[in-house]
């Protein structure tokens, strides 16, 4: 059985439509929703290493409790054959996915992958993907090219699209992007790619370049490689929040000394607040994703009122709560959502507990309604008390908030505050005590 890894990501209504038919996500048909996207690199003995992934809807899929705890468990059939229905491989498995809360379920999505060591050659490929306790099932039949790799001085890779790295027990792993989609709360694109060379300690120009759809260059950076090894892996990151709501491509070029040129190029995603102007309603996943935003930042007369509206006013009141917030409208961009996504990724970045995305901690919260505290008391040291820490805000009234790490494991709690409506207990400081 694998364990599913759980990733925040905001969901959008499929996008299957907008890409071009040669190189898009694949997206599922049936009852339950899922992306499938493949990368070819070169494998061994001339062959083509292929990784396909997957990626779920966390809230698709049924959950089962116990003790406190909550997963969902999912079957995966796969199947590869040539175009004459003859078996490359054919494979199944269960695997499960592990959640702290029913609220999380909300926000993440799950993932899966594997590989495939083939030929270069078109191919059949079947995945079916079913709930086990919900008996939903979610079906891809699609056929799919594996190309070939030239035999020349520098070779490059196809564009695998990533969330970023997460460590393992194997050590740094990668977080695929099967979707393709960045922008608002995944403002930067990954990506991996790798690069071949018949010759070692030479240097190669690496281009990379964004362009819209009219072809447009959008985004340009380059840099220079050293060439230490036959084969290697790089993963890079682009700034993408300033881009439009569009599919774009992503092209990388490598020039190397003998002024041989090489370009691979893939399709994406950027999903931005202007999307919901352009679009007449908003999916479930959509709906969901921003109501717990909202819980956060809007006013509880807000988040009743947006909870009653359909689907097409849903993605209207998103759009005008963002633009009322909005400190300066004269500008193009609204400083109100930048400071608020700043948070967003400052609370990950530091309140992140094992697969708890650090948005969704107590901490996480209160950091994104308030930003950062005017002084922190740290008690990590403290002989007689688990560690804990009491945040200070001094505005028109001074407010504060006290964590603590009760089970010693790095998971805060909040334990205490003088603010109207969060958890109010005199008592706290026993709850800290070792003695």
């Amino acid at each position: 059985m694998k364990l599913l890894a759980k990733i925040l990501m905001i969901i959008f209504i499929p996008i299957a439509q907008t890409f071009s038919q040669s190189d898009r996500p694949l997206v599922s048909g049936g009852d339950l929703l899922f992306y499938l996207d493949k990368t070819s690199f070169q494998g061994k003995e001339n062959k083509i290493y292929t990784e396909f992934s997957i990626m779920i809807y966390a809230d698709n899929l049924k959950l089962t409790e116990e003790s406190g705890k909550y997963s969902a468990s999912v079957k995966i059939d796969y199947e590869l054959t040539d175009l004459k229905d003859k078996t490359v491989n054919t494979k199944s498995w269960e695997t499960v996915a592990q959640f702290d809360s029913v609220n999380e379920v909300k926000s993440l999505v799950v993932y899966d992958k594997w590989g495939e060591l083939t030929s270069a050659d078109n191919y059949k490929l079947k995945v079916e993907i079913k709930d086990l306790e919900s008996r939903k099932t979610g079906k891809i039949n699609s056929t799919i090219e594996i190309k070939d790799f030239a035999s020349d001085s520098i070779e490059l890779s196809e564009i695998q699209f990533i969330n970023g790295t997460k460590e393992s027990d194997s050590g740094s792993e990668k977080i695929p992007n099967p979707a393709r989609r960045y922008g608002l709360l995944n403002p930067i694109l990954y990506f991996y790619y790798e690069l071949y060379s018949s010759t070692l300690n030479d240097f190669v120009d690496i281009n990379f370049s964004v362009t819209d759809e009219a072809g447009v260059i959008a985004k340009k950076l380059n840099s220079v490689l050293e060439i230490k090894e036959k084969s290697k892996g790089y993963i890079q990151g682009i700034n993408v929040s300033k881009l439009p709501s569009g599919v774009y491509t992503f092209t990388i070029s490598a020039k190397s000394i003998d002024a041989k040129v090489i370009s691979v190029k893939r399709n994406f995603e950027i999903l931005q607040l202007d999307y919901f102007a352009k679009t007449p309603m908003i999916s479930k996943e959509d709906s969901d994703m921003m109501e717990k935003l909202l819980d956060y930042i809007a006013e509880p007369y807000q988040l009743s009122q947006y909870k009653k509206l359909n689907s097409f006013n849903k993605a209207n009141f998103i759009l005008n709560f963002f633009k009322n917030l909005d400190p300066d409208p004269t500008t193009e961009e609204n400083e109100y959502l930048q400071n608020l996504l700043a948070r967003f990724h400052y609370a990950n970045q530091k309140f992140s507990w094992g697969k708890t995305e650090g948005w969704t901690t107590e901490r996480g919260r209160i950091f994104i309604q308030n930003g950062k505290p005017d002084e922190i008391d740290y008690h990590n040291m403290d002989m007689d008390s688990r560690p804990y820490e009491i945040w200070y805000y001094r505005g028109n009234r001074e407010l504060f908030y006290v964590f603590g790490d009760l089970n010693s494991n790095g998971r805060y709690s909040l334990l205490h505050s003088n603010k109207e409506g969060e958890i109010y207990n005199i008592s706290w400081r026993e709850l800290v005590s070792r003695l």
